[in-house]
């Protein structure tokens, strides 16, 4: 099973809103990938600036390029055993995790 590509995110917005009223990249807060998910395509969480805190499952294989691009929130990141590629850019200006 493939994660969100980065092109179907880019519509999320227009129907998925958080309780506050604003857009998911503005309110993802936590984001926990499960192990039936493969593949995190390219762009798939790009600008969610929120986003704290990722754990990526063993299932997941491959992490797209720009996946988390300018995730400036990110304070934690745990990725799985079985990442055997990650993209170009993937975690580019996600500067809490240097």
């Amino acid at each position: 099973m493939r994660a969100f590509s980065g092109a179907f995110r880019r519509h999320l917005p227009k129907f998925l809103v958080c309780k506050t009223g604003a857009v998911l990249s503005d309110c993802l807060t936590s984001l926990e990938i499960p192990d039936s998910v493969t593949t995190i395509g390219s762009a798939a969480f790009s600008d969610c600036e929120g986003l704290q805190n990722i754990i990526i499952g063993n299932g997941v294989k491959e992490i797209g390029s720009t996946a988390f691009l300018r995730c400036k929130g990110l304070k934690s990141l745990t990725i799985g055993n079985n990442v055997e590629k990650i993209g170009n850019l993937a975690f580019l200006a996600c500067e809490s995790i240097v």
